[in-house]
């Protein structure tokens, strides 16, 4: 394949240890973590117990004193479908493909960048930040680098663009469509498209069962714990339901504050709940004289154009990239807090 170039977006975030006291950073923790797993081989994660995919941090090295790698994942023996065209064929044939022998077919990878807390990342459709996260926690679990309860947050930081006017907040408001299932006949989970106004009230007993409509997706779990009082199911009945499968839900979080007090513990762990929530729900913050900060605007991203060759990104183009726009972030948050 010839040489050729892709555009990328780079995505910004930052480490949040939560409760678990530690004076390392987050890229001392996984150097050290490859020090101890130099092989990708010994380095594999299971996604899922018992089944054949995969997730490992395949290169590991340093770039402008950043620490940088590329996340793949595959599964193992999996093959892919392909078309046979040709002209003059009522249809085309099908058959499938396998790897070469000792090779397995990526589905996804992900490219990333940390220095110290800050980290900068390429990610695809189907491997998001959320995927890095749970793999770094795994990988330093197992390494025995953080304890078994400690968790590390890869979250979304306020922009030091629009760090003055947070400062000056007063409320954030939340937008999101919630999604709901009920259980079929045999147990199996059924994604409700439009709900069937059987009742005034859910779980009402039919003819025939209880009707329990269960709320589920990123954004209601992220709702869930901003506000765990939330029982979205008691509230709403099938008939309040059978317009569609998703309802829009809008929440208003607002707080009053003396002097020069600022709500940063509200907007950390707002912005820490909707860290890996991009497209199934909106927030904004507002401020006191009524300006809306918009999730683009704290969901902190940069195109670049990357050079490929044989279909691969070319790392070593990408590293210099992640590593100029990082720095000119750094650089804002030191001219702001000066």
């Amino acid at each position: 394949m010839s040489d050729s170039t892709t555009n990328k977006i780079l995505t910004y975030k930052r480490a949040n240890f939560g409760d678990f006291p530690t004076s390392s950073t987050l890229e001392s923790l996984v150097r050290s973590a490859i020090q101890q797993k130099k092989f990708a081989a010994d380095r594999q994660q299971s996604i899922v117990a018992g089944d054949a995919s995969l997730r490992v941090i395949n290169f590991a090295g340093t770039s402008h004193r950043m620490f940088v790698g590329e996340l793949i994942e595959y599964t193992v023996g999996k093959e892919i479908p392909l078309a046979e065209i040709k002209a003059g064929k009522a249809a085309f044939d099908l058959s499938t493909s396998k790897a070469k022998a000792g090779s397995e077919l990526l589905e996804s990878t992900l490219y990333f960048a940390i220095s110290e807390d800050h980290l900068v990342i390429s990610q695809t459709s189907s491997l998001r930040a959320s995927a890095l996260e749970s793999h770094l926690n795994w990988f330093l679990h197992e390494t025995g680098l953080i304890p078994d309860d400690a968790f590390i947050f890869i979250a979304d930081t306020i922009p030091a663009s629009v760090v003055n006017d947070v400062r000056s907040s007063k409320a954030v408001e939340l937008s999101s469509n919630i999604k709901f299932e009920t259980t079929g006949e045999n147990g199996e989970k059924i994604i409700v498209e439009k709900p069937n106004p059987v009742s005034a009230k859910l779980g009402t007993t039919t003819d025939t069962k209880s009707i329990l409509f269960t709320p589920f997706g990123n954004a209601w779990d992220a709702l869930q714990k901003l506000i765990p009082e939330l029982d979205l199911q008691d509230q709403l009945s099938p008939d309040e339901l059978a317009s569609g499968r998703e309802l829009k839900v809008k929440l208003l979080l607002s707080w009053k504050r003396a002097g020069r007090d600022q709500p940063s513990q509200m907007l950390d762990q707002i912005a820490n709940q909707l860290r890996h929530v991009e497209t199934e729900a909106e927030y904004a913050i507002v401020t006191k004289n009524g300006t809306r900060i918009t999730q683009k605007e704290i969901k902190q991203s940069h195109p670049v154009s990357v050079k490929m060759k044989n279909g691969l990104v070319v790392r070593d183009d990408l590293w210099p990239k992640m590593n100029d726009w990082l720095q000119r972030l750094i650089s804002e948050v030191l001219s702001v807090s000066q």
